[in-house]
């Protein structure tokens, strides 16, 4: 049977992350997952080339990762495909804000259509802690282990 214990449901929603800031809860000081500022994508402005993309993503969030010495910019959100399934780029190489396209590490085109406002969905959230839990950083940091 299972029970209605609210000490449970409140140790259950504890596991949850709220927003980037809650998604790292061991060793801080090693690792920052905020929204990208002004001065992070600054480097990477510049024009990238209208051309078919691999995927359209919408509801997206430019998110700024500092992890162990290495830092980078990636592009988390919604795939415009009607399938409600949330993705996460490599790093991204070359932003342009004014075509909404970019270029990730990996080679990969993309395009920005609605940007998300506020804090990412849970399910971009959660997507973003199945990120860190596939390398060795997940346990470290402390990520909340969603796996998928």
């Amino acid at each position: 049977m299972i029970s209605n214990d609210a000490s449970l449901t409140a140790k259950l929603e504890a596991m949850i992350p709220r927003g980037l800031d809650d998604i790292i809860r061991k060793n801080r000081e090693h690792c920052q997952i905020r929204h990208a500022t002004d001065a992070d994508l600054s480097p990477l402005l510049g024009e990238v080339p209208a051309a078919y993309p691999k995927l359209v993503i919408t509801n997206w969030h430019l998110v700024s990762i500092e992890a162990a010495g290495e830092y980078k910019v990636v592009l988390l959100g919604d795939i415009c495909d009607g399938s409600g399934n949330t993705w996460i780029t490599s790093k991204i190489t070359r932003l342009d804000l004014q075509s909404g396209y970019l270029l990730t590490a990996s080679g990969s085109l993309y395009m920005m259509a609605t940007k998300g406002e506020g804090e990412p969905t849970f399910e971009q959230l959660a997507l973003l802690c199945v990120y860190f839990n596939r390398s060795d950083y997940g346990r470290y940091f402390g990520v909340p282990e969603f796996f998928y």
